[in-house]
C-alpha cells in the first residue's frame, strides 16, 4: 500500500460514455488519470493528507501531489489537518467538509446478553476493558503506548487489561515487550474479521488508538458507533471527533507522563456518560446523513452552473 497504487484503466472511457456533471476522485492518483481529458464536468477530490504525513515525501513526490491537487475545481477534505494540508500548498479551496461515514447499526448489533456472553468469551473479565485496534507497525505508537501503560498504578493494572487487535512487523517485539516487562493485562488477539473488530468494540469499555500518523481513522468513529469512549492523540486527523472531556481524551504518545495522566483520568471517569456522549456525536456521521449532506452541496454546485 505504501508503494504502490492500484487504478482503472476505464476510468477516462467510463467518464466519457456516462458525461456526469460532476465527478469526485477519491486520490490525486485517479486526478493524474483524467489529465488532458477535454473537462465537461466539475472535478473534485477527496483529501485526507496532514502535514506531518507529508513530511517524509520527497521533494519531487511533494511537487507532483501539489500539481495533481491544483487541476482539481473542488475538495473535499476529511479533517481540520487535510485543511491545512491544503492551504500550506496554496490551495484555498473552494471546500466542501465532509468525512469518514459507517453504518453505525453494524456496531450495535449484539444485545446485552449477547455482549455479556462474548465478554467471558473473549476474557473480558476486568473492570475496564480497553481496545486497541491497528496494524502492529512503527506509526501506530504501541510500543510507546506500553511504555506509559506499565508505569500506571497497581489498582490500575488490577482493574484493567488492553486488547490489541490486529498484525504486523511489531508483532514479535510487542509479544516481547510484554513478556520482558510482565505485562499480564495485555492480550495480543491478532487479526479478526471486521465483524469479529464490531464485537470486541462493543465488549470492550475504552477504545485507544495510539498512533504517531493518521490521516483521519476510521476507526475512531466506529469506536463511537459501538458507543465507547476514545483516547487518540494529536497525530490523528480523527481527533476532531473527541471532544475532550466529553466522550475522550486527545494525548501525545511520545509523552509519557501525558499519557499516563488521561489513564489516570479515565480510571476515575464516568465511562457511561462518556459512552452516551459517543453514541450521541457519531450519528452526525452515518453513512445516510454524510451522504444526504454531500448529495446537497453537490446539487448546490450543479445549480449554480446552470
Amino acid at each position: 500500500m505504501q508503494k504502490s497504487r492500484v487504478f482503472s484503466t476505464e476510468l477516462r472511457k467510463k467518464i466519457k460514455e456516462i458525461e456526469p456533471d460532476v465527478v469526485l476522485a477519491c486520490n490525486s492518483t485517479q486526478l493524474m488519470l483524467l489529465l488532458g481529458q477535454k473537462r465537461t464536468y466539475k472535478l473534485g477530490v477527496v483529501v485526507e493528507d496532514t502535514l506531518r504525513a507529508a513530511e517524509g515525501r520527497s521533494t519531487v513526490d511533494a511537487f507532483i501531489k501539489k500539481m495533481m491537487l491544483k487541476t482539481a475545481d473542488f475538495y473535499l477534505p476529511f479533517s481540520d489537518d487535510a485543511v491545512a494540508f491544503l492551504e500550506a500548498n496554496g490551495i484555498k479551496g473552494p471546500f466542501i467538509r465532509s468525512t469518514w461515514s459507517m453504518d453505525v447499526d453494524f456496531f450495535r448489533d449484539l444485545s446485552q446478553a449477547e455482549i455479556e456472553k462474548k465478554k467471558i468469551e473473549y476474557g473480558m473479565i476486568k473492570k475496564c476493558n480497553y481496545v486497541l485496534v491497528a496494524g502492529l507497525i512503527p506509526r501506530k505508537g504501541i510500543l510507546q503506548f506500553l511504555e506509559a501503560w506499565k508505569e500506571m498504578k497497581i489498582e490500575f493494572q488490577r482493574d484493567s487489561d488492553l486488547f490489541i487487535l490486529g498484525d504486523g512487523i511489531l508483532k514479535n517485539d510487542i509479544c516481547r515487550y510484554t513478556i520482558e516487562n510482565g505485562l499480564k493485562n495485555v492480550k495480543l488477539v491478532g487479526n479478526k474479521s471486521y465483524e469479529e473488530v464490531s464485537h470486541y468494540l462493543q465488549c470492550g469499555d475504552v477504545f485507544v488508538l495510539p498512533t504517531l500518523e493518521d490521516l483521519c481513522s476510521l476507526s475512531v468513529l466506529e469506536a463511537m458507533a459501538a458507543k465507547k469512549p476514545v483516547l487518540t492523540t494529536v497525530y490523528n486527523g480523527a481527533r476532531q471527533f473527541v471532544e475532550e472531556g466529553r466522550n475522550g481524551y486527545i494525548f501525545d504518545t511520545l509523552n509519557k507522563p501525558e499519557v499516563i495522566k488521561v489513564l489516570e483520568t479515565m480510571y476515575q471517569t464516568d465511562l457511561e456518560s462518556m459512552s452516551a456522549a459517543s453514541e450521541e456525536i457519531v450519528e452526525n456521521y452515518s453513512t445516510k446523513k454524510v451522504m444526504e449532506n454531500l448529495a446537497q452541496e453537490l446539487l448546490k454546485m450543479c445549480s449554480a452552473e446552470q
